[in-house]
């Protein structure tokens, strides 16, 4: 076997690899309503107060609420778009609190091409 050949072999290999890779990322589980979506629930050990005040406690403790609800829009394909901005909502507002404005001024606008009357998309 030639090394242009073995080189040919090899690139039609990892194009393929590839393409049923993304093509397994693709595939959401449809979701038609919110009573579909999963729950989670968090303990908190420290005082909501002090929680608030403290940024790097805030951060430590709204991590996993920030990756439950990331996973749930990269698992699932949500009919509902109440649901929808409702999680971006709340990513948007993690990252406004945080300062991290450009990214709550992106989930901002997501949140805007979801609304579906006229009135809310100037609103929101």
């Amino acid at each position: 076997m030639s090394s242009s050949h073995f080189i040919k072999i090899s690139s039609i290999l990892f194009f393929c690899l590839t393409l049923t890779s993304l093509s397994l990322a693709a595939e959401k589980k449809r979701i038609d309503k919110e009573a579909d979506l999963p729950r989670f629930s968090y303990s908190i050990g420290q005082p909501l107060e002090k929680i608030v005040r403290d940024k790097v406690l805030f951060i430590s403790t709204t991590q996993k609420i920030r990756a439950d609800i990331q996973s749930i829009l990269d698992q699932y394909d949500i009919a509902d778009k109440a649901s929808q901005r409702q999680y971006i909502t709340t990513l948007m507002s993690l990252d406004f609190l945080l300062g991290n404005y450009d990214e709550a001024l992106s989930k901002s606008e997501m949140v805007r091409a979801l609304e579906e009357k006229p009135a809310d998309k100037l609103l929101s």
